[in-house]
This record gives C-alpha cells, structure tokens and sequence, in this order.
C-alpha cells in the first residue's frame, strides 16, 4: 500500500487534500497519516513543512511580523512532496 500511495502522489497533476487523499486510496485518515510519517521516514516523501524557509503562516500585510494574532494571517494546510532524491 506504501507504494500505491507514492504512486498516487508522484503521478498527480494538482495537489490535493489529506482528505482527500484518504478518499482515493480508501484509507482511514489516521492510517494515511501513519503511512506519510513512514514515507518521510524512509526518506521517500519530503514534509514541506519542516522547511525552515516555509513559515506555518503567510500574511499577506507587509507592515506586520506575521504573528498569529495578525488579521492577514491563514495556516497553511500541511504539504509533501517526492524526495526525488533518493531512490
């Protein structure tokens, strides 16, 4: 099932939801989570969110330190990509 998930992942056109996700593979939310933590793991998915270039946060009010308590600011959803890196 690993493999079916990266398959769907590397073959997508667009991005798309966990829940998405979840939808097409017919899997639990919680075990697609499970399995997508086992892919970074392995080093097969990368979790954009663990770039330090990519704030948790994008404000779009160039005046502000983009708190969180800034009325601009949106929490981004989660993102992964293919580590296309490894093999």
């Amino acid at each position: 099932m690993l493999s079916e998930v990266l398959r769907t992942l590397n073959n997508a056109t667009e991005p798309f939801s966990i829940p998405e996700l979840s939808r097409r593979l017919d899997l639990d939310r919680s075990v697609l989570d499970g399995m997508l933590t086992h892919l970074i793991l392995m080093g097969k998915l990368k979790d954009e969110d663990s770039d330090p270039e990519r704030s948790e946060f994008t404000c779009s009010a160039s005046h502000c330190g983009h708190s969180d308590t800034c009325s601009f600011v949106a929490k981004m959803p989660k993102s992964y990509s293919i580590n296309r890196g490894k093999g």
